[in-house]
C-alpha cells in the first residue's frame, strides 16, 4: 500500500500525527513527515538540511529517514532570534 503524501492528509490525520509528536517521550522516533506537520516546516527544507547542514540530527535506516523528538526540540529551541539580522548568525 502507497503512504499518503502530506498534501493527501485530512485534517483529522494531520492533528493526531502532530498530537502524538507532542505526547511521545524525548527519545521517540519521527519521521520526517510527522517533523514537518509538528514544526511547520517543508519536507523540502528539512531535506536541504540534512543535505546542506545546519538541521536537526537524523538517523538514516536503509532509505529510511528518522528524527529523534529530543534532538528536533533541540535544534528549534537553538534558533530563537530577536531580530532578522540575527538570522544569517544561525542559518
Amino acid at each position: 500500500m502507497k503512504k499518503q503524501s502530506i498534501q493527501e492528509l485530512m485534517p483529522e490525520q494531520t492533528a493526531s500525527l502532530k498530537l502524538a509528536y507532542w505526547n511521545a517521550p524525548h527519545d521517540a522516533d519521527f519521521e520526517q513527515e510527522t517533523i514537518s506537520l509538528a514544526y511547520n516546516v517543508s519536507l523540502s527544507w528539512l531535506q536541504a538540511k540534512r543535505s546542506n547542514g545546519g538541521g536537526p540530527a537524523f538517523r538514516k535506516v536503509g532509505r529510511k529517514i528518522y528524527y529523534t523528538k529530543k534532538d528536533v526540540i533541540s535544534f528549534f529551541a537553538g534558533e530563537v532570534v530577536n531580530s532578522t539580522s540575527e538570522y544569517s548568525k544561525v542559518a
